[in-house]
């Protein structure tokens, strides 16, 4: 009896210390901060109160984000979702899974085993960030822990299953957040996942009917206080919280918490993931569900289109081919269905397991980016138009710019962007000068100049225009195409900006549009990239105008692909 008393007393002692230390590490995971000042709002641990929080304005003027999916999935990279790989083959019993593991692995290979394979060696965070800005993103969000639980930082909460331990032993997010704060001026942000599928504490939560919340209390909230507090993302993007309700993940606790007192309570946004009652309901802004898009009406509320450009994986895809990534256009075409109906779009990307980004993904980065150069200021800042997209002509949706603040804050991102475009392209054109010259292949250039000389000659652009327009008994006069015209644009008396977005040139050259009204004599039309051709148009009756799209060499357009025509003095 004696020997059953002293092991109970130390077992109560053991039980006390543990419970004292997961206390410890909470209490000093949370910031040292003050209290907000007294006129600032105080948000209470309520969704009524939580969701009264305005939505700090950057993150809708933003309206471009990259979205990054890496962790130990990105090692097996195979499956048409490799980030869901160890659930489908353990839970869900996917036969494929099952067949790549036993063709290719011990019988006694588990999942873990995987991790001293993510090895990150060609990681170069600036060369990241360099490319994120090049695409137009204003902001971007990393995976800080998957629902494998994997974290890819340091962490005190997650032992041998982290990038410090095993892998890389770097720390990825803390890396990629100095490269993005000293090279870019984009938003930093974060992904993190409430659950983990075999984790037994939380295995054990499940099992009680999350009536018991040691999971939550244990690792979830510190790591969340810890990404906060380490790397102050102004933006958390939370996930895996569909099978436990909000208040089993303490998320309003959580929340009212970041927004009084954080160190990022002033900037930061979270969106709606943070229980399965908080979906397209709660939260900073919408997500509803993975690729939302409305694409016919502007929501209540503002919302965001969380979408990949390989069209069924979040994660790189080692088994995949190009017909599985989504062109320019379609990228473009979803890009302005999300932004005419309020939305923002974040675009996922998934790094390999050694630190690169796919060509396929960075030439479409690249590609988004010089469009967004030409065609930004129609996008940064603007705001839904009455109409989203025209009745007479489907092909054409709107956006519309109503301050002159947000307005010039457009045109200065624009501005920035067309700079980092060069850059890109001048570091491009320099490698590949240098590699033309190491070839020294003095034949093979005779021979381009003489076929160059000769396409000169059967292809003359200005003797096209004239017998296009002397057909049509026009003036012979060229449409001279300048470029970088900058316009200071002031927006006063309740008046706005219209933008036009062509998604197709009309066949016959004119475009009818119902939505732009009530044109005076002082109304222009030009398009973006060209402002100093004025474009013609008529009124119809009796609503709409015909719009007389200019006459020029696809080569001299802006792009080649989507147009914006900018509207000024229209209703």
């Amino acid at each position: 009896m004696s020997r059953f008393i002293i092991y109970s007393a130390l077992l109560c002692v053991l039980v006390g210390y543990a419970t004292a230390s997961v206390l410890a590490m909470e209490k000093q995971a949370m910031p040292k901060h003050s209290a907000a000042p007294v006129s600032a709002k105080v948000y209470n641990d309520t969704w009524a109160s939580i969701d009264s929080r305005p939505l700090p304005t950057w993150y809708d003027e933003a309206k471009l984000g990259i979205f990054l999916h890496w962790g130990v999935f990105s090692v097996p990279s195979f499956g048409a979702s490799p980030a869901w790989g160890w659930y489908y083959w353990k839970v869900s019993g996917s036969q494929s899974w099952k067949d790549y593991m036993a063709n290719n692995f011990k019988p006694k290979f588990s999942y873990a085993d995987f991790a001293k394979d993510f090895s990150t060696e060609f990681y170069k965070p600036d060369d990241w960030a360099d490319l994120f800005a090049a695409s137009g993103a204003r902001y971007m969000a990393l995976t800080s822990k998957h629902h494998e639980g994997y974290c890819t930082y340091p962490t005190n909460v997650s032992w041998n299953w982290n990038s410090r331990d095993v892998g890389p032993h770097r720390d990825l997010v803390g890396e990629l957040a100095h490269s993005i704060r000293s090279r870019t001026s984009m938003h930093f942000g974060l992904y993190h996942s409430l659950y983990e599928w075999f984790n037994p504490l939380y295995i054990q939560d499940k099992a009680n009917k999350f009536k018991t919340n040691a999971f939550v209390k244990e690792k979830t909230l510190p790591e969340l206080y810890e990404i906060v507090n380490a790397y102050k993302p102004d933006l958390i993007w939370s996930d895996g919280q569909w099978e436990a309700p909000s208040w089993y993940w303490n998320s309003t606790v959580f929340l009212s918490w970041l927004y009084n007192e954080s160190p990022v309570k002033d900037t930061v946004v979270t969106n709606d993931r943070w229980g399965s009652d908080t979906l397209c309901k709660h939260g900073g802004y919408l997500t509803c569900n993975d690729r939302f898009n409305p694409k016919t009406h502007v929501p209540d509320k503002k919302w965001e289109n969380a979408m990949t450009l390989n069209k069924g994986s979040w994660s790189w895809r080692r088994d995949t081919d190009i017909s599985q990534f989504l062109t320019l256009k379609e990228l473009l075409s979803t890009f302005i269905e999300t932004i005419s109906c309020g939305g923002n779009m974040l675009m996922n990307v998934g790094p390999t397991k050694e630190g690169t980004i796919s060509p396929i993904f960075g030439e479409r980065l690249q590609d988004f980016g010089a469009w967004m150069s030409i065609n930004g200021e129609a996008v940064y800042g603007s705001k839904p138009w009455r109409v989203v997209q025209d009745t007479m002509d489907t092909n054409v949706r709107y956006t519309s710019q109503v301050s002159t603040g947000s307005l010039q804050r457009a045109q200065a991102h624009v501005r920035e962007l067309k700079e980092k475009v060069r850059e890109r392209k001048r570091i491009t054109e320099k490698r590949l000068r240098a590699e033309k010259e190491q070839l020294e292949k003095v034949f093979a250039d005779v021979v381009l100049e003489e076929n160059r000389q000769k396409r000169s000659v059967l292809f003359d652009e200005e003797q096209i225009i004239r017998e296009f327009k002397a057909r049509r008994g026009e003036s012979v006069e060229t449409v001279v195409v300048q470029d970088d015209v900058l316009t200071d644009d002031v927006i006063v008396d309740n008046g706005l900006i219209i933008y036009a977005f062509v998604m197709e040139w009309p066949q016959n050259g004119i475009l009818l549009l119902d939505g732009p009204r009530n044109a005076t004599s002082a109304s222009t039309i030009r398009m973006l990239g060209m402002e100093n051709v004025v474009i013609q148009y008529t009124s119809l009756q009796p609503t709409g105008i015909a719009i007389e799209m200019p006459i020029v060499p696809i080569s001299k357009l802006p792009h080649h692909l989507i147009w914006v025509l900018k509207l000024v003095g229209f209703q």
